[in-house]
């Protein structure tokens, strides 16, 4: 695999942040029994705008293919206006993004977010083709130096384009309850409900 890459973060106001930047990929492999042979070219753009000193907008669209292996990772940035942009999807896949959040700072110590993504997958020379729709929320509270407590809820939907067509829907309540010292003592209780 052979990728190049380039980003530029343009501050177009005090309280707003554009990301712009291309990928290309390409993939070759003739030694497998399924040859890989694709190549693609990915845009990335990314929105962070401070509408009120608590609400933070973020917002992006991007396109990524996904490498063979592991070890053909790049170093290129792995999120663009703070969403994720490389996942563990099957080999020989391209996919893009689609996604808006709010940040909230509700005080100086409680936070929240909540998300909307949208993602397309698709198999390269194949009739793959899977849909997710996520939905996020998050509270987070600082209860002291040491002490952080956080409540989610998540929910994603997943529908796939096969010939084994079905859909999928996953709801989880993520809670966690995190310690960190001073002198690097720290733990995490989490616990998650999770239906599917």
């Amino acid at each position: 695999s052979t990728s190049a890459y380039v980003y530029a973060d343009w501050a177009a106001a005090e309280d707003v942040i554009w990301t712009i930047g291309m990928g290309f990929d390409d993939h070759r492999d003739d030694n497998r029994g399924d040859k890989v042979d694709f190549s693609r070219v990915n845009p990335k753009f990314g929105l962070q705008w401070q509408i009120l000193p608590q609400v933070n907008l973020r917002a992006a669209y991007l396109e990524t293919t996904k490498h063979q292996l592991v070890v053909e990772q790049t170093i290129e940035p792995t999120q663009v206006a703070g969403f994720a942009q490389f996942f563990d999807d099957f080999n020989r896949t391209k996919s893009d993004l689609k996604a808006v959040a709010l940040d909230l700072r509700f005080t100086d110590t409680v936070f929240g977010t909540v998300e909307y993504q949208r993602r397309n997958i698709e198999g390269v020379d194949s009739q793959y083709s899977l849909e997710e729709k996520n939905i996020r929320a998050k509270i987070s509270a600082l209860l002291s130096d040491d002490w952080a407590v956080s409540l989610g809820y998540e929910r994603q939907k997943d529908e796939t384009n096969t010939p084994l067509k079905f859909d999928v829907t996953t709801q989880a309540i993520p809670a966690s309850l995190a310690y960190r010292a001073s002198n690097g003592l720290f733990g995490n209780l989490n616990w998650t409900y999770f239906d599917q």
